[in-house]
């Protein structure tokens, strides 16, 4: 009995057999870890008896070597004190002095807390050590320290009964949890075979109460849809034979004027008469005579025999496959009914055959058309939701509903704008308009960028557009909205405009951002009674630091002085990179110069800092040119200029110095310059010559 419903309960679906599988895999473990954890334990215990004995050797050795070997009772009373000083931890100590008896000090033995099966697991042997040292005389004393194992094997079932515990509280929170889901689909299957059952014995009425977890949800759903399906084809079915039943008289007057193949039978199965279209069917020219058991020559499809036709007729699959002469097979749908003679009694059948043929390959088409377009729906990655001219949902595929966080069940049959929640515009408007455009070829409107609410609140960057659904005479039956989540792709742009402004490496300023900004300043700075600092920073020997600790800590390094320039560069000021190991400073609206000169000393002291990068301390100091805004006649490029002179005379006064541009000395470098290019350009052109030499 037990066996059975031990392969029932598994025969319920995979879930019980994951129970299984999953406490077979807790077992193992559990098993596993408690063998590494009893090993760990036991070398732990060991290692601490070893240091407890380490310790308890080296206080006693020394007072025993102390004491006269002849006083063989004071060394005895020192071994006795041993567990007054050091704990029950020591079993037994030995003294040995050359030439002497050895002394021996055993403790009583102790009752273990542990069980003894416990002990034999382990089968921990008592550890023991030798201390020994020299007498004034020469000899050497020896001190045997043997610790008590009992205690060890103590230590190791103390921390094993505490894990055990841990262990099965979490071994019986997991199983409570698995037996929990087990019994809920238990109970989903259950629902689900009493409400088969019912449908199966003719309640078609039958519906499955719609609560429980979400999977019990979803099948109550799918089923009660299934069953309303169901009965409304039975319902359907039963209308058009009652139908069917009330036009028999009618047919038999008019039966040869109609286009379908009809044929009439007498009660007994007697064929009387067929029309010209069953004749044309089955090409039989000549229809016999009345009473005959058949046409002549009539090849009429098995199906259609006395003794099946009326089963096919009132079945729910009434097709038929019929082959005529020389045609192709054609699926036609049979039907027949009764007709009555005067008095009301039955008088025989009328059977007609129907070609379905087109319609079965349209319904097919249709079948796979719309399977198509339900696949394509469900695999594109674009939200799609249909409306009505109301506004209300009727279709919303599987993109849009994570997106929107409504699931189809949730959206279908509510209003376009709670579902399709947008940040700024309504998408209402927008279906309007789509359904408001007049011409059917009115092209498609430009997709808008919008921001779509989440219904948890998340936001999603999307663009959308909305075109209207026309019918074949071109009248607006709704609306479909197709959208799609362009937040990774604005996140790109946005990422794309940041590097185009920064340097990679360090995040400061790039550039061209920093041309930006010291134009800018320069604007500003002109129409303030302030002055504006370009401070050119270049590191001292940073090509050393690079060969000597490769280029992965040079550039660990450039990021730690780049962090520290941004962090000195607050408020207006700014910081930048212009490559290797170049930095520039705009330190703006200054009062005077010796403040510029207090700042940048105080930023070549926080560069001088050591740099601790990995298990390195690296030192490294800065050569900083500084030029001071306003000059008459300066822009962005001839600032940065005497900012590199004077950063470069830094580095030839001795490097970590700030050196300040000097206009003037700049003035007289220059017409240096050109006066000797002029010279150069002169004697090429052969402008000068030789006219007296003394």
């Amino acid at each position: 009995m037990r066996a059975e419903k031990f392969r029932a309960w598994l025969t319920q679906g995979t879930t019980p057999r994951l129970y299984l599988a999953i406490l077979a895999i807790i077992v193992a473990v559990v098993a596993v870890r408690y063998q590494q954890l009893v090993s760990l334990e036991e070398q732990e215990a060991h290692d601490r008896a070893v240091a407890e004995l380490a310790r308890v050797g080296d206080s006693l050795l020394p007072t025993l070597v102390a004491l006269d070997p002849a006083q063989r009772e004071s060394a005895a009373r020192v071994l006795q004190a041993t567990p007054t000083r050091f704990g029950p931890a020591v079993q037994s100590l030995l003294w040995q002095v050359p030439g002497q008896a050895p002394l021996q000090w055993t403790a009583p033995p102790l009752a273990m807390q542990a069980p003894a099966w416990f002990a034999d697991l382990l089968d921990i042997a008592p550890p023991a050590q030798r201390f020994g040292q020299a007498f004034a005389d020469g000899r050497t004393g020896v001190l045997t320290v043997t610790a008590d194992p009992g205690i060890l094997v103590d230590r190791v079932w103390k921390t094993v009964v505490v894990q055990a515990r841990i262990s099965a509280l979490n071994i019986f929170t997991i199983l409570f949890l698995l037996t929990l889901i087990l019994r809920a689909n238990a109970r989903m299957l259950r629902r689900l075979t009493e409400a088969t059952d019912r449908f199966r014995q003719g309640h078609l009425d039958t519906r499955m109460d719609i609560k429980g977890a979400l999977e019990s949800r979803a099948v109550a759903h799918t089923f009660n849809d299934m069953a309303g399906k169901v009965q409304s084809l039975v319902h359907s079915l039963r209308e058009t034979q009652q139908l069917q039943s009330e036009q028999l008289h009618f047919t038999r007057q008019l039966i040869d004027a109609l286009p379908l193949p009809v044929f009439v039978r007498e009660a007994d199965g007697t064929f009387i008469d067929a029309n010209r279209a069953w004749q044309r069917l089955f090409q039989n020219g000549d229809p016999g005579l009345p009473g005959q058991g058949m046409f002549p020559g009539l090849t009429a499809p098995h199906l259609l025999s006395p003794a099946q036709s009326r089963e096919l007729a009132m079945s729910q699959d009434n097709e038929v496959l019929v082959q005529p002469p020389g045609q192709l097979a054609r699926t036609m749908a049979y039907y027949e009914a009764t007709f009555t003679s005067m008095n009301g009694s039955v008088a025989g059948t009328v059977g007609t055959l129907v070609d379905i043929t087109e319609r079965k390959r349209a319904e097919q088409a249709l079948r796979n058309e719309k399977d198509r377009a339900q696949v394509t729906l469900a695999s594109i990655g674009d939200g799609v939701i249909t409306t009505d001219l109301a506004g209300c949902i009727e279709t919303i595929n599987e993109a849009a509903q994570l997106m929107t966080g409504y699931t189809a069940e949730q959206a279908v049959g509510e209003l376009l704008d709670d579902v399709f929640r947008l940040y700024e515009q309504p998408a209402s408007q927008a279906a309007t308009r789509a359904t408001g455009d007049a011409a059917v070829g009115t092209p498609n409107r430009p997709a808008v960028q919008e921001v779509l609410l989440h219904r948890s609140g998340e936001r999603y960057a999307i663009a959308y557009t909305a075109s209207a659904i026309r019918q074949g005479s071109g009248r607006a039956s709704g609306c479909v909205l197709v959208f799609r989540d362009v937040t990774e792709a604005s996140h790109l742009r946005h990422q794309i405009s940041w590097h185009a402004r920064h340097d990679a490496l360090t995040g400061l300023l790039n550039r061209a951002s920093l041309a930006e900004r010291l134009t800018h300043a320069l604007f500003v700075t002109g129409r303030s009674p302030t002055l504006l600092a370009v401070c050119m920073l270049d590191l001292d020997h940073f090509q050393a630091i690079n060969a000597t600790h490769g280029h992965r800590v040079g550039d660990r390094l450039l990021k730690e002085v780049a962090q520290r320039l941004n962090a000195f560069a607050t408020g207006s000021n700014a910081a930048a990179r212009l490559g290797g190991d170049e930095f520039v400073l705009l330190l703006n609206h200054q009062v005077d110069v010796p403040a510029i000169e207090e700042h940048v000393r105080q930023l070549m002291q926080q560069l001088a800092e050591p740099y601790a990068i990995d298990d390195r301390v690296l030192h490294t100091t800065a050569s900083i040119g500084v030029a001071v805004f306003p000059q008459a006649d300066v822009n962005p490029d001839t600032l940065l200029r005497q900012a590199d002179q004077a950063m470069c005379q830094a580095k030839r006064s001795g490097r970590n110095r700030m050196h300040l541009f000097d206009v003037q000395l700049d003035h007289a470098v220059q017409t240096q310059h050109s006066q000797q290019t002029r010279v150069a350009q002169g004697l090429q052109a052969g402008e000068m010559g030789l006219c007296y030499q003394p």
